[in-house]
């Protein structure tokens, strides 16, 4: 029996009947390679990226990432690039080296797999990853600065991969990132300055934040990125406050404030800081209007158990509170643990103005450090105003002519107090009051007498515009 010459097909491939797991087999491995050229990877690489994995195990849920990323699921990725989640912490920690660097097959190893996403920001993405664990990995080596820097370096790729079209999804990987970025930065500084280095990594970090915020609020595209902008606002008014630089403000409060902007979308923690910041902001813009309603929104919306966010709010609400001749009792500001102002208000109380004096010499440094000593300063003319009625209630009493004040009587009331004052500082300071509204009256100068309105000499301070 003759036998016939195989075909060129089973020459190539052989009998698929008899022989189906080699012939399958070759026959993957012969097409499957060329494939990942595409993203410019050899063999070699392919082999290496598989094997690095698994053997380095300094990634943590490295795959359960890039499934994150591959699904916008942004809640899933801000947990997973969280500096504190411990779980990549241990990873990366068993992974780098004492120095806090990652060997370099995990470094090529993020990049062979963040390649392989199907996602347009595939090559931010790498960068983002890549730097996200070099900055892990120098902050359990205790390295703040690097790990700073190594944030950094990615701050523009995230914020490209937010600007895309669909980049909603990104809200909260942004606003965590925001708030990790501030802390570094406050870590840097800290190391820095022990190390006697005068670099601002703050500073840099207002610069970079500075990226989300033109993003967050800019009106076109996906109209829920602005989700994001109060939580970055609050970010960024936490380091203007700490650098001192309120002028930057400004424009943070100008988007914020904005007809179209929805503020009571926001979670509540969020309108709690930003009302609290606002606040502080325009006590040194002199706007104790608005200074006193942020307040005390702040400090009515922060939860029952917030005890120290409650104080922090009362820290600064109650000076202006003060201003407007509202006072505390002792007992609600000893429940705050804020006696430093009981000697204030007893002062306004009883008209003292060397209780004043002395409150004011006592707690200066702290007071000029949180940025109240100049509005308690401010509360010497109505400390004035209260002696002075007390004065004229003690000179009327069996006085026909009880509306006429000599001005002596006052100094000696001041003169009592231990304060020095001459006839012309008297009659400069009643005349102050005068025309601050305080007092209704006016001075005869030729008889150095105050001559009362007959109705309401003393108009209540909070109907005053102070």
């Amino acid at each position: 029996m003759k036998c016939s010459r195989p075909s060129r097909t089973k020459q190539r491939f052989g009998n698929f009947g008899h022989r189906p797991a080699y012939s399958c087999a070759k026959l993957f491995r012969t097409i499957s390679y060329p494939r990942f050229h595409i993203f410019g990877l050899t063999k070699l690489d392919i082999h290496s990226a598989k094997q690095v994995g698994p053997r380095h195990g300094s990634l943590g849920d490295f795959q359960g990432l890039l499934n994150a990323i591959r699904s916008f699921n942004g809640a899933k990725v801000a947990r997973l690039l969280s500096l504190d989640n411990e779980a990549q912490r241990l990873a990366v920690r068993q992974g780098s080296s004492p120095n806090g660097t990652l060997p370099e097959s995990a470094l090529r190893y993020i990049h062979t797999r963040t390649c392989g996403l199907v996602h347009d920001c595939k090559e931010h993405w790498a960068v983002v990853l890549r730097s996200h664990y070099l900055c892990l990995a120098a902050l359990l080596s205790n390295n703040h600065d690097q790990a700073f820097l190594h944030m950094a370096d990615y701050i523009s790729d995230m914020n490209s991969i937010f600007r895309e079209e669909n980049g909603a999804w990104m809200v909260p990987v942004v606003t965590q990132t925001a708030e990790a970025l501030r802390l570094l930065a406050n870590k840097a500084d800290e190391q820095l300055l022990s190390q006697r280095q005068h670099q601002c990594r703050k500073e840099a970090a207002g610069s970079w934040l500075q990226k989300f915020y033109s993003t967050a609020k800019t009106l076109k595209g996906n109209q829920n990125k602005s989700m994001a902008l109060l939580p970055v606002v609050n970010t960024m008014f936490k380091l203007y406050f700490k650098l001192n630089t309120l002028r930057n403000c400004k424009p943070c409060i100008q988007a914020v404030e904005h007809p179209n902007f929805s503020f009571t979308s926001f979670p509540q923690s969020e309108r709690v800081t930003y009302k609290y910041f606002a606040g502080r902001l325009a006590i040194f813009q002199d706007q104790l209007a608005k200074a006193e309603a942020d307040l005390e929104y702040a400090f009515n919306h922060c939860p029952a158990d917030a005890w120290h966010n409650k104080r922090l709010c009362l820290y600064f609400l109650v000076p202006v509170r003060l201003l407007a001749g509202s006072l505390p009792s002792e007992a609600h500001l000893a429940a705050f643990n804020l006696q430093i102002y009981i000697p204030f208000v007893q002062a306004m109380k009883s008209g003292s103005t060397q209780q004043l004096a002395a409150a004011l010499k006592q707690h200066q440094v702290e007071l000029i450090r949180k940025g109240v000593y100049l509005q308690l300063v401010k509360l010497q003319p109505i400390v004035m105003r209260r002696l002075l009625k007390r004065s004229w209630v003690i000179n009327r009493e069996g006085n026909e002519k009880g509306h006429l004040l000599p001005l002596g009587q006052l100094q000696k009331a001041i003169r009592w107090q231990q304060m020095d004052m001459d006839e012309d500082d008297v009659e400069c300071a009643v005349a102050n009051l005068i025309h601050k509204k305080y007092v209704k009256g006016y001075i005869s100068h030729k008889n150095q007498v105050l001559v009362l309105s007959k109705a309401d000499p003393f108009p209540a301070v909070s109907a005053q515009q102070i």
